[in-house]
């Protein structure tokens, strides 16, 4: 876990960087929700805020599996054990942005949030 620790900051911007570009973002988003769910404790508190916003802009996409894959990594950062809680003020602005991308179209995401 040390090792893991030592690495993991460096590693979690590399995803955060990865989940802005087109090609990667997928698979950027896929690894951001294994690792804030996994049982290694590794805290995501370093990229929580800005993954979170970036994730908020990916539910814009056209593509339902970005935007499936965006909220499950919402609900995995927001949900991660390991880390610190989200800083209070960002959370209304969080949510502000969030809510005009979500229209009855996105209906089918709301078992990812419970």
């Amino acid at each position: 876990a040390r090792v893991l620790s030592a690495h993991s900051e460096k590693t979690l911007y590399l995803l955060l960087v990865r989940m802005k570009n087109l090609v990667t973002q997928l698979a950027a988003l896929m690894a951001v929700t294994k690792i804030a769910k996994s049982p290694v404790k590794i805290s995501v508190a370093c990229i929580r805020t800005d993954g979170l916003k970036e994730a908020v802009n990916l539910l814009r996409q056209q593509s339902a599996e970005t935007r499936r894959e965006a909220a499950n990594a919402m609900t995995a950062l927001l949900k991660s054990p390991f880390s610190e809680g989200l800083d209070k003020r960002s959370l209304p602005k969080l949510l502000g942005e969030l809510s005009p991308h979500i229209t009855d179209q996105d209906l089918y995401l709301a078992h990812l949030i419970f």
